[in-house]
Formats: C-alpha cells, structure tokens, sequence
C-alpha cells in the first residue's frame, strides 16, 4: 500500500498506531478473560458454600478461594506488565523504523540536489569557456582587422 506521494517514513508510523491498537485490543480480551474467570471463581465459591456442612468446611473453601484468588491477582499483575512492557516498546520500533526512512529519503533527497547542482555548476562552467573562447576569437579577429586596416592606410 505504498503511495509515492505519502511522506517516508508514514507507513511505519502507521504501523505504531496498529500496535497500539492490538495491544489495548489484548488488553481488552485479557481483561475479559480475567473478569469471566472472576465470575466462575465465584460462582464455585457459593455453590461450595452452600453445600458445607460445618464451619471448618466453610472456612477451608474460603480460605482455598483467597489462597486461588491471590494466586490469580499475582498471574493477572504479571500478565498486564508483560502487555505494559511491550507496548512502549512496539511503539519505538516503528517509530525507529519511521525516523529511519525519513532520513534516508532526506539523504537521496540532498544527494539528488547536489547532484543536480553540480551538472549545472558544469553546464555554467562549459558555457562561460565557451563564451570566453568566442570572445578571445572575436576579439583576435577585431585585432588582426585592426592591424590589417592600418597596414592598408601606410601604403
């Protein structure tokens, strides 16, 4: 989906902007899994509940569910710093990437330009030798007119 006329560079930054997208939208589908899980968690918890007999049931399958709760929380936190982690770092590589086009289309751009310069720093040169070569022959030849005029004057 190159286009000549977009700026270097655009794609990639676009590209930035993509993996933003897919991590919130990762974001998002954790978030969802994490709250489903949540719900069938308790929803275990309460059907536990109702089928204890004694206290010491009740309190062993609400202390199963903090101990699983807490374990949960601990692989939640870990999960969303690995998305936090990635996200920064998605985001530099394309606008890595993006910087660097940009560069390398300035860099043809200044090389274009001096090259362009010099054919017509050449071209000026050419023409002023051979402006000055048509005046130093017609000058020569003025000279030699001169010269041959005021020959045919003594006799």
């Amino acid at each position: 989906m190159s286009d000549q006329n977009s700026a270097p560079g655009f794609e990639p930054a676009l590209g930035g902007f993509s993996a933003a997208t897919k991590s919130m939208q990762t974001f998002s589908s954790e978030i969802a899994r994490m709250s489903k899980e949540s719900v069938e968690h308790t929803t275990q918890l309460v059907e536990k509940l109702r089928n204890a007999k004694t206290i010491e049931d009740i309190v062993s399958i609400q202390t199963n569910f903090m101990q699983q709760s807490f374990s949960n929380y601990a692989d939640y936190t870990r999960r969303f710093g690995e998305l936090l982690t990635m996200l920064p770092l998605e985001l530099a590589k394309h606008s890595r990437t993006a910087v660097q086009q940009g560069t390398e289309a300035v860099a043809r751009n200044v090389e274009q330009t001096g090259q362009h310069v010099q054919q017509a720093s050449d071209q000026f040169q050419h023409n002023t030798q051979s402006f000055n070569n048509d005046q130093g022959y017609n000058n020569d030849q003025n000279y030699n007119n001169n010269q041959n005029y005021g020959h045919s004057n003594n006799y």
